[in-house]
């Protein structure tokens, strides 16, 4: 089995197996450092994920309460003030409750742990609980990609299996859950989406046995995508002799890989809830 025990999947490592296994394979289980770049022109890619780094930066802290004019001061800096301006406005109308920002979870499903890391919980007193992602990305994803998106099932099925732990030791019934991407680039088209049982049930099957085929698959089962659309903006496409030139960033799709994780944090220091 390559899968070793101890391993935690999370919404980066599945998105990784779904676009293409021998990427899975590279990345997480040979641990491979390929020196390339993921997309066209190096420099402005950098500098927008750094931007889109420090605006969840400035975020968290506004979140846990720093002072506003410190931290609006450093958006003007940084050259993100219109993103700042425009989260400051949402922020005015988040729903009223504990907040919980950049929390990390781990829950236990099937033989295996999962793992996330959310922009931002509120468990609220009526016993809703709302999830918030930030996306700095100069597109507006479409609301059918999102909705089936793995990121929005791992994180709304493990928001679920947490249970009490986030809701003052009560479960809550999935219909109790929604999750916000909310757009710094189009701060006024929210996408809200709500969750149920049914769905509930459907990810939980679907994710159990997504986890089951990669901890079972020999190892000759990583297979390079047949979609080439994927190596444009892989990191190991010269190492996979699938090309040697990135891809464009203005062109990066919905069908594309999406931006790099500006939360990526060290799964060693979560700590796994009851649930």
């Amino acid at each position: 089995m390559p899968i070793p025990p101890d391993f935690r999947f999370s919404q980066a490592s599945l998105r990784d197996y779904l676009a293409c296994p021998r990427r899975f394979q590279l990345r997480y289980l040979e641990r491979l450092a390929w020196p390339a770049i993921e997309a066209e022109p190096y420099l402005s890619r950098e500098q927008h994920l750094k931007r889109g780094a420090l605006f969840h930066r400035l975020v968290e802290q506004k979140l846990k309460s720093i002072p506003e004019q410190a931290l609006t001061a450093l958006a003007a800096e940084n050259n993100l003030a219109e993103w700042w301006d425009a989260f400051l406005v949402f922020d005015a109308g988040l729903p009223d409750g504990e907040r919980l920002p950049e929390w990390t979870i781990t829950v236990r499903l099937g033989q295996y742990a999962l793992i996330a890391k959310y922009d931002l919980l509120i468990p609220s007193a009526d016993g809703k609980v709302h999830i918030y992602d930030w996306k700095t990305s100069s597109i507006r994803t479409k609301p059918d990609v999102l909705r089936n998106d793995i990121q929005t099932r791992l994180y709304l099925l493990m928001a679920v299996e947490a249970g009490g732990s986030l809701h003052g030791g009560e479960a809550f019934p999935p219909e109790n859950l929604s999750l916000c991407y909310w757009f710094a680039a189009f701060p006024r088209e929210p996408e809200i989406i709500a969750y149920s049982e049914a769905l509930y049930k459907r990810d939980r099957a679907d994710i159990l046995e997504l986890i089951d085929k990669i901890a079972t698959a020999p190892v000759e089962s990583f297979v390079l995508t047949s979609d080439e659309r994927q190596c444009r903006y892989c990191v190991y496409r010269s190492y996979c002799e699938r090309g040697v030139t990135a891809g464009q960033a203005d062109d990066l799709d919905d069908d594309a890989i999406p931006e790099s994780d500006p939360e990526a944090f060290d799964f060693s220091q979560a700590a796994e809830v009851a649930f």
